[in-house]
């Protein structure tokens, strides 16, 4: 009884942290300050007990990107973290708590971002320290547990909330007409992303090209996003584009390898409608990432 009341209190309280945290944050920049703060932990050793940069432990990484994201504080164990929000029945989203028995009951938690990928600080398996897996990896989804959702996210808007990104719907035929202005999605530092002005004819090759990135369904709805990138740093650099469709997990990744100092690289890829996961590193550090719609 004394459990159950103390897991009370503490959605009372997560309710209340929840709304004065991130209530005025659009999804797009709370998902954003989710990815950035998970990939400030890529690496950093398991430590059973542990809670810093020097070695932690499952429960206390999702505590610590709970804490910064959503300023809400969690429960140190995995034993009080399986009991919180509720059981997630339909689709993931990011920021779910996702959890694993390995024989012994309930005794590992991660943080799910996308696609079928989530983070967490392993003790065993393929690898070890902080890491990004897969629930299709055969190792995970053969001791997956379940899903729990302690923050609902806003719903899914437009980037900036201007309904002007939208045009109307057209016609189906060999030509998709997108009449669409220069419309900047992201920008951080010296890294952009953009959805650029299109008029693409849906020709069998490009149709063909599609499908070859993405194995998609047939349909017209065609974008360039255009991601672009300049060199800041006094050094050059390897830089990777990774694009992933969120329904289906599928990740394509595009390359620039020894960009120059001062010199700037664009890459265009056309992709079909929906949600997608875009991110760019120079080497192994995150320097941009977000959670975009592609619509008409």
């Amino acid at each position: 009884m004394r459990n159950w009341l103390l897991i009370f209190l503490f959605l009372i309280c997560t309710f209340f942290c929840y709304s004065n945290g991130t209530a005025n944050k659009s999804r797009q920049q709370i998902v954003r300050e989710l990815f950035d703060s998970v990939e400030e932990w890529m690496g950093t050793p398991y430590v059973y007990g542990g809670n810093s940069k020097n070695g932690i432990d499952c429960s206390a990484f999702v505590s610590r990107v709970y804490s910064k994201v959503f300023n809400v504080k969690l429960p140190r164990t995995v034993a009080y973290q399986k009991n919180l929000g509720t059981a997630v029945t339909g689709n993931l989203q990011p920021g779910d708590l996702i959890f694993f028995d390995f024989g012994s009951g309930i005794s590992h938690v991660g943080i799910f971002v996308f696609g079928e990928k989530f983070i967490h600080a392993a003790s065993g398996g393929p690898s070890v320290g902080v890491v990004k897996c897969s629930l299709k990896e055969p190792y995970y989804k053969r001791h997956y547990a379940f899903a729990r959702r302690i923050v609902t996210l806003p719903a899914y808007k437009a980037p900036g909330n201007n309904p002007s990104i939208n045009a109307p719907v057209q016609p189906k035929t060999s030509i998709t007409n997108i009449q669409i202005a220069n419309k900047t999605i992201l920008k951080k530092g010296n890294a952009s992303v953009s959805l650029g002005k299109s008029n693409i004819e849906v020709t069998s090759a490009i149709k063909k090209m599609i499908e070859k990135f993405w194995q998609n369904d047939g349909s017209n709805g065609v974008r360039n996003l255009s991601v672009s990138v300049e060199n800041t740093e006094a050094n050059s650099g390897n830089y990777t584009i990774e694009l992933s469709e969120l329904s289906s997990g599928k990740t394509k990744e595009f390359h620039w390898f020894d960009v120059a100092p001062g010199q700037i690289q664009q890459q265009k890829i056309p992709v079909p409608l929906g949600d997608y996961y875009v991110c760019v590193k120079r080497g192994s550090r995150l320097v941009l990432s977000e959670e975009i719609r592609i619509s008409r």
